[in-house]
């Protein structure tokens, strides 16, 4: 079940991600989709809103409810640190 519902968070960031090369996506698009990555639950639902919450810092730099999302992964990542979660914020230069 675990890894299905990994695979389903994976797909929809995918999906998400793909439609906002091509579509007029706001700053509210990329929280609201990295809120609901958030709160899928588990590791891989974290390390997916990380993946969107960069895309949409990068695209919107001064979004404070895209760094309110950061502040939660971030907050999330120092109770287990040297996870997946710490290593994803990590590589893109946020932890």
């Amino acid at each position: 079940h675990v890894r299905s519902r990994r695979q389903r968070q994976m797909c929809i960031r995918d999906r998400f991600l793909e439609m906002a090369g091509t579509a007029e996506l706001t700053a509210k698009d990329y929280t609201n989709m990295a809120r609901s990555l958030f709160n899928a639950g588990g590791t891989g639902g974290m390390i997916e809103a990380v993946t969107v919450v960069d895309a949409g810092i990068k695209k919107f730099p001064d979004s404070e409810s895209l760094k309110a999302v950061l502040a939660k992964l971030q907050a999330e990542a120092s109770k287990a640190e040297g996870g997946a979660l710490s290593e994803a914020l990590k590589g893109l230069g946020y932890a």
